[in-house]
């Protein structure tokens, strides 16, 4: 992620290990705030990585992650394997 991002890394939180930062304004609330490019936390029933880019755009590459979901802003990864064997 350091690479994708060319950031160091830091702690957002207690959950969440982010790269970079990005001004996002909410396309709801139309609030703007200070945000991560890449984030990556450890859940307990999966791994999450969370994108500010428009995951609508990058459909056909996620759903080679078949085993895999997507929600807004991020992307639930249940196994690093089953990424490996998909892309």
């Amino acid at each position: 992620m350091r690479k994708v991002s060319d950031e160091e890394s830091k702690i957002s939180g207690t959950l969440i290990l982010d790269f970079g930062n990005k001004r996002y304004k909410s396309t709801k609330t139309k609030r703007e705030m200070d945000w991560f490019l890449i984030g990556v936390s450890s859940q307990k029933a999966n791994l999450s990585l969370y994108l500010t880019i428009d995951i609508n755009k990058h459909e056909e590459t996620l759903q080679k992650m078949e085993k895999n979901k997507t929600g807004v802003g991020c992307h639930y990864i249940n196994k690093l394997k089953d990424i490996e064997k998909s892309i």
